[in-house]
């Protein structure tokens, strides 16, 4: 709800290109979904794949969930990060909290607010460039992440794979016909 009400102070900043979103974390089956998001002015980098996929663990929210996980003595967490998405190039500034008591039992939850770093973000927000704030290389899905050596990789690139193999046979095609 608190993330929520930004929304009132990113209109009165012109702060328009942002995103709301909630991860929550099954701690019975380790599996991460995001159940709710909110884009203002358009549809921002991340979204809900809604396709089964794996959530990039580089997110803050998902990395925050995972440090709840590993510290039982916590019950919140906060933390900020500047994403920089590896297909778009696009860059948020993205502050969650991650927190334990979701209604259902045996998950957590984390809500993100992401603004989008354009000209006017950056002249507005004037620590988005703080050494203190981590960058981190991140995409929606692990299955569509073309990042090579992911330490974090929860699946293989699938749709990368796939897109690859295409790329490949279409190629080959192309020789033949010539």
């Amino acid at each position: 709800m608190r993330f929520q009400r930004f929304n009132v102070l990113t209109k009165d900043f012109g702060l328009d290109k942002v995103f709301f979103q909630r991860v929550v974390h099954d701690l019975d089956r380790d599996g991460f979904d995001m159940d709710k998001e909110l884009h203002l002015n358009r549809r921002h980098q991340p979204h809900a794949s809604g396709l089964g996929e794996h959530y990039c663990r580089r997110w803050l929210s998902i990395t925050l969930l995972q440090d709840l996980q590993a510290q039982p003595d916590k019950t919140l967490l906060v933390g900020i990060q500047r994403a920089a998405f590896l297909a778009s190039k696009e860059e948020y500034l993205c502050i969650s909290l991650a927190k334990t008591g979701h209604p259902t039992p045996g998950r957590n939850v984390s809500v993100t607010l992401g603004v989008l770093l354009d000209d006017h973000a950056k002249n507005l927000i004037q620590f988005w460039n703080d050494p203190a704030i981590p960058v981190q290389t991140i995409n929606v899905t692990c299955q569509r992440c073309a990042m090579p050596d992911c330490a974090e990789r929860a699946a293989p690139p699938t749709v990368v794979l796939r897109k690859e193999e295409r790329r490949r046979m279409e190629e080959l095609l192309n020789q033949l016909v010539k």
